[in-house]
């Protein structure tokens, strides 16, 4: 019986499940890690500033020309990360918040106040109040995915511009948090919330994975209009739902699915702020990671590796190891020309990376940064800036 359980049932999913990632993540050639497909593009002339902790995540603030950065140390990340399932030992030492001065360079670790837990830093997201004519905003809110035990949650911050505080208003913990990723506010004490994975742990987590299964989301904190309440999900059914953006004003949100290699675009439904499916853009040549969303051009910039393989299986023993040799790509997904009938539709539908127009920024096949997780662009002053997990500084 034992013999045909495995050889009618488990061998055949485990096929079926094998082919599937080969034909959905372009796995043929990852498991090679001498056959480089990736070249080194506009890199040479990079400057890195040598902030000392891998920076995963970084948000930009244009109105003051400030960036805002999540960092830890990669020895702490390769035993405690549960977005990878590493839960060898949990390290109770803070992580650290940097703001970067886009004119000067110049960068400050932010003191955390008001606040006696433990900070490990994944994604952040940054909020402001529109600025009225006249009277800029001199404060904004930063909100932080914390991984800590026994489980993760959302921290928020109160940040004045130009001084060195962030100020803890709130800590939100909810079952909906339970595999978070990346934050996107919408409000002072609101926000929508990535969970990548819906099972936490191996092997259920490796096979959702493997199977790019649509059986996660994203979850809605909606403290103003529903303070106290349990969250609700926002929208669910996203394979691996990685990076998020939005833009308030257009009511437009912007998901990373990592295995299903996409960018899917949503509208906010004004009165639930739930979110309905718009279109989605297919066929990146990427893992898509974190995104960030131009509320001015609506362009898209992400990065992400482009051979997983070398992130499940690494050259240096841990992919969170400095100098870790994955490959990598950075994208600019200009909004595309949309026909009348596809801007009123309500129906969701497709569009091929390789059909509209695309931008790779920047790529390389490893060792340089590690393996790029963020590409966040400084409008300003023309600069793309990458962080990633895995290799001190920000590019």
């Amino acid at each position: 019986m034992t013999r045909l359980w495995v050889s009618q049932i488990i061998l055949p999913t485990l096929l079926a499940g094998l082919v599937y990632a080969v034909y959905h993540l372009n796995w043929p050639l990852m498991f090679l890690h001498f056959l480089n497909g990736v070249p080194q593009y506009n890199t040479e002339q990079c400057t890195t500033l040598d902030i000392p902790e891998a920076c995963e995540d970084i948000v930009i603030h244009h109105d003051s020309q400030t960036a805002f950065v999540a960092c830890g140390r990669t020895d702490y990340r390769a035993k405690w990360f549960p977005p990878s399932a590493v839960r060898k030992e949990f390290v109770p030492k803070n992580d650290k918040i940097y703001k970067v001065n886009l004119k000067t360079r110049e960068y400050n670790r932010l003191k955390l106040t008001n606040f006696t837990g433990i900070y490990r830093a994944h994604s952040l997201g940054i909020y402001a109040e529109p600025s009225q004519p006249g009277k800029p905003t001199d404060t904004v809110t930063l909100m932080l995915v914390n991984h800590i035990l026994p489980e993760s949650v959302v921290e928020i911050f109160d940040h004045t511009l130009g001084s060195d505080e962030l100020v803890h208003a709130l800590t939100v913990a909810d079952p909906l948090i339970h595999t978070p990723n990346s934050v996107a506010p919408i409000g002072p004490r609101s926000f929508y919330v990535t969970n990548d994975f819906h099972y936490q742990d191996k092997p259920l987590r490796t096979i959702e994975m493997l199977w790019s299964a649509a059986w996660s989301g994203v979850a809605l904190y909606d403290h103003e209009t529903r303070p106290h309440q349990p969250m609700v999900w926002a929208y669910h059914g996203i394979p691996y739902p990685n990076g998020i953006d939005v833009d308030l004003e257009s009511r437009l949100v912007v998901v990373g699915s990592s295995t299903g290699r996409s960018v899917e675009y949503f509208k906010i439904e004004p009165r639930t702020l739930k979110l309905v499916p718009w279109f989605s853009v297919n066929g990146l040549p990427i893992a898509t990671d974190n995104v960030r969303l131009d509320t001015i051009t609506h362009d898209v910039y992400t990065a992400g590796l482009s051979r997983p393989i070398e992130y499940l299986f690494p050259k240096s023993g841990s992919p969170f190891t400095p100098g870790s040799s994955i490959a990598w790509i950075a994208i600019r997904l200009p909004f595309p020309v949309l026909t009348e009938e596809q801007r009123t539709n309500h129906s969701h539908f497709t569009l091929n990376y390789n059909d509209i127009p695309h931008e790779v920024l920047a790529s390389h096949p490893g060792s340089w940064l590690g393996f790029v997780s963020v590409a966040a662009y400084d409008r300003a002053n023309n600069h793309l800036m990458l962080g990633s997990p895995s290799s001190p500084g920000i590019g």
